[in-house]
């Protein structure tokens, strides 16, 4: 069982490194660090202007915040379909695999909940005012309780009534509010006594649970089969993921806001059309411009703005480039009597609206933060010469190279 467990992680580990190079491209990394430079920002300036004394909200704040936390991580058993069938004689060793399968996802787990801890940390000691003591054993508490988070879900291998609404709304909810609850209102001590109690109880039940249960096969592959699921159709944002098959649906009754092949022209009729079925731009486009309107709305320096949105609007355009040879393997492009020059008009007219989207809602984003001023006129105008600049002589100039 421990080799099976090792090939399958040795595996799975592998199948990450291969497609973490896509997920973290440089785009997405320079987008992110805009990202994580706002929130910093806004998080450092929010922090300032926290009093002497806390607010109300500050403590249910923290509460919700860190019972959030708690779902970050899942168990990861690696289990596949065929298993129930040719791991089956070898149920009575199963625990040792789920052992480790339970040591895997709990390492990665607490690594989590000890990176929210840290992010968390400024407001406890300077919103809350809590002591090191106070704070080190919330963070004790808070990695318990993500243990016992775990192990329950193992125990629920074995017994089915775990999967019930009360047990998961106890294990979620219930238990995570009282225990941090206890911590933050009442003693810190006593809520890591809590979870203490709750932890010994739960390991010496472990000990039963697969001597007195049949593991439950069917139920365990179905829970990591949908945490697989998750974790393509996240890199699926990214790159093709041969496991995620999309399903097209027509929506008829919008073809009319559609361009009209005899009406618009050819290329502009299978651009758009190109760019709203693919996910490969739609998606990209609108993470983009989710990403920056988000980061926009918590910049509230004009010169961080300002290279925030001249910076994606060029993303967006960069990675929207490759849609222009999007028909180059289409025998009939040689066939039919069509101008390259025409392609090239029709391209860069869509890529300039997709980009005036962008702009107006960068540009929306910027004024909710920085507010009405000479400055946002300035901000307003460059990025408009922006779009002007990057889809006139420039779009000509790189897509001539790259024809």
């Amino acid at each position: 069982m421990n080799k099976i467990w090792e090939n399958r992680l040795k595996k799975y580990q592998k199948m990450l490194l291969h497609y973490s190079k896509f997920v973290l491209n440089d785009h997405f990394v320079i987008a992110l660090l805009f990202f994580v430079g706002g929130l910093g920002l806004a998080y450092s300036n929010f922090l300032q202007t926290l009093p002497a004394h806390p607010f109300w909200w500050e403590k249910p704040l923290v509460l919700i915040l860190l019972v959030l936390f708690l779902r970050a991580g899942s168990l990861a058993t690696l289990l596949q379909e065929p298993d129930t069938v040719f791991l089956m004689p070898q149920e009575h060793n199963l625990p040792l695999y789920l052992k480790r399968a339970v040591a895997h996802s709990v390492l990665l787990a607490e690594f989590f909940q000890l990176f929210f801890l840290l992010l968390l940390l400024p407001l406890l000691s300077r919103g809350l005012h809590l002591g090191q003591l106070a704070v080190g054993i919330l963070g004790l508490t808070q990695l318990l309780l993500k243990y016992f988070e775990m192990h329950f879900e193992a125990q629920s291998a074995y017994i089915s009534n775990y999967e019930h609404w009360n047990f998961k709304v106890l294990r979620i909810i219930a238990v995570p509010l009282i225990v941090q609850g206890l911590v933050l209102y009442v003693e810190p001590l006593a809520g890591f006594l809590v979870v203490l109690v709750i932890v010994g109880l739960q390991f010496m039940a472990a000990k039963k649970t697969a001597q007195h249960y049949v593991f439950r096969w069917n139920k365990m592959v179905e829970l990591e089969s949908n945490r697989m699921m998750r974790l393509y159709r996240f890199i699926n944002l990214f790159t093709d993921v041969p496991q995620v098959s999309g399903k097209v649906r027509r929506l008829r009754f919008l073809d009319r806001f559609l361009p009209h092949a005899k009406r618009d022209g050819v290329f502009s009729y299978l651009y758009w059309r190109t760019f709203l079925r693919k996910s490969d731009f739609s998606g990209l486009y609108l993470r983009l411009l989710l990403l920056g309107s988000c980061l926009l709305l918590f910049i509230p320096n004009f010169w961080l703005s300002f290279v925030c949105i001249l910076v994606f609007q060029y993303l967006i355009g960069f990675q929207l480039l490759p849609l222009f040879a999007a028909f180059e393997d289409n025998v009939f492009m040689y066939l039919y009597p069509l101008e390259k020059s025409d392609q090239l008009e029709a391209f860069k007219l869509v890529l300039r609206k997709l980009l005036f989207g962008s702009w107006f809602f960068f540009n929306l984003s910027a004024l909710i933060a920085l507010g009405i001023s000479w400055n946002y006129l300035i901000l307003l105008i460059a990025s408009m010469l922006e779009i002007a600049v990057f889809t006139g002589n420039y779009l000509t100039k790189r897509l001539g190279e790259n024809t």
